[in-house]
């Protein structure tokens, strides 16, 4: 399925925007106030702003394979974000939290390929998984090679395409992961939930921030806020098991007759919302977007101004 979706085509004619984002416009108008403006705070000049989703968390031709052959699609994956997994997404969440209907086992195929992608694509991702491949090569590399490297002598680059294969390799990995997992579906108190630039995040109480765990450790667990008012949390069933090793990998990726389905829903009151948001904002890569500045305020502190 995975494999499918990122598969090649041939050239089509219909152009295709040069703004291409990395968290989709669709989702980034449920974290937009009532003026449809998303008030944004930056990390790491300690900044905050208001600004209009589609001009947020985006970078232009992200998507671009510049290597592309011939006769084919360099813009392939925007094209299946773009007609595909955002629009499929979209219907299948929201039917999801709406909780008027069960959803088919296709539904639920379209959510879990679009939490999926949405963990891969993001620039943060991107860079850590560059960083893991270039200390792979140091490491295992020639000596001699490593130490020009280490001393400035060599230079040593990962081709953006790496990016694309990245995806396609962690993607299929964390498709078995999120199907075996537990679904519930939490609901704020006297606060709201708040996004990221990176906002299918992983946390293992185990493994603090900076540092983010393995999905295939049991007791790493998956946060997607969804809106304001709804965030999707996702759990191994082992880590409500008395006595878990929280750091112990779980025993097999994905149980083929599980089926998909959101098990709970629960309360969180303020002071374990703000908690939730002040991780996320810890976990992601620069951005956090909320519907208000008071929100930000909550677990950031005062703001800088413009």
């Amino acid at each position: 399925m995975i494999a499918e979706l990122l598969s090649a085509t041939k050239v089509e004619t219909m152009s295709v925007p040069k703004r291409h984002h990395f968290v989709p416009r669709w989702y980034l108008d449920q974290f937009a106030d009532k003026d449809g403006m998303l008030n944004l705070y930056d990390k790491l000049n300690r900044k905050w702003r208001r600004q209009k989703p589609n001009k947020a968390m985006h970078r232009n031709n992200y998507y671009h394979q510049s290597w592309a052959p011939v006769g084919i699609d360099p813009y392939t994956l925007e094209r299946k974000f773009g007609n595909d997994i955002e629009p499929n997404g979209k219907v299948c969440i929201n039917k999801m939290i709406s909780w008027e209907a069960e959803l088919t086992k296709e539904e639920w195929n379209a959510i879990v390929i679009y939490i999926t992608f949405q963990r891969v694509r993001v620039p943060r991702q991107a860079e850590a998984a560059k960083e893991l491949l270039r200390n792979y090569i140091l490491i295992n590399g020639d000596a001699e090679t490593t130490k020009m490297v280490l001393d400035g002598e060599l230079k040593l680059t990962i081709n953006d395409s790496f990016r694309f294969d990245f995806m396609k390799m962690a993607s299929s990995h964390l498709y078995k992961y999120f199907l075996r997992m537990d679904w519930e579906i939490i609901e704020p108190e006297g606060s709201e939930f708040i996004t990221t630039d990176s906002p299918v995040t992983f946390f293992n109480p185990e493994i603090p921030p900076p540092f983010e765990s393995g999905l295939g450790l049991i007791g790493t667990v998956v946060f997607f806020p969804i809106n304001p008012k709804k965030l999707l949390l996702m759990r191994h069933p082992e880590a409500l098991e008395q006595g878990a090793d929280l750091v112990k990998p779980v025993e097999e990726p994905f149980a083929q007759n599980r089926q998909t389905v959101v098990s709970q829903r629960f309360r969180w009151p303020e002071d374990q919302v703000v908690r939730h948001n002040k991780l996320m904002l810890e976990l992601s890569d620069r951005l956090v977007a909320a519907n208000s500045k008071e929100v930000l305020e909550s677990f950031a502190g005062r703001l800088v101004g413009h």
